[in-house]
């Protein structure tokens, strides 16, 4: 059998599966909610950067709890109850970051995106201030408008439970 044949073989399924893994997200552009943030909740936003991958979504838990998803150049935010947050990207692997949550503050989540080899995986970052709201100037506000059959997604304005 020769080379390409097999990397055919090999490859073309491996990467049917890759782009199926979160193809029942869909994120779409909207106007950033004009809603204001609840005495016991603090408002959290997801900015992701980076070329690495940009057409895959990566869907974002907070406790295990599906608050939006990203794409190349978007951005979202949600509100967090105050207490610890564990927020997970899921790409072709698990990226997280753990944060401790006050009340009335905003929180600046940076994923940046690179890829080797066929795989793309995202850093998650704590952005401070002046930062986290540059960055969300950056980027496309957006919004999940379509989950997998069965998945639960937190409602707009709804506070995710600390731990």
């Amino acid at each position: 059998m020769g080379m390409r044949r097999l990397a055919t073989r090999v490859f073309a399924p491996l990467s049917l599966v890759l782009v199926s893994a979160c193809a029942g997200y869909v994120v779409s552009p909207t106007a950033p909610p004009d809603d204001k943030t609840p005495a016991n909740a603090a408002k959290v936003c997801v900015v992701r950067v980076g070329s690495d991958g940009a057409l895959l979504t990566f869907p974002f838990r907070d406790n295990n709890v599906l608050v939006g998803a990203t794409i190349g150049g978007s951005c979202f935010c949600y509100l967090a109850g105050v207490g610890h947050h564990e927020l997970e990207a899921r790409s072709d692997g698990f990226d997280s970051l753990a944060i401790d949550v006050e009340a009335q503050k905003e929180y600046y989540v940076v994923q940046a995106t690179r890829a080797a080899v066929g795989i793309v995986r995202s850093r998650l970052e704590l952005l401070q201030g002046d930062e986290g709201r540059s960055a969300m100037q950056k980027c496309q506000y957006s919004v999940l408008t379509q989950v997998p059959e069965g998945t639960y997604l937190n409602k707009p304005g709804a506070v995710v439970v600390a731990k």
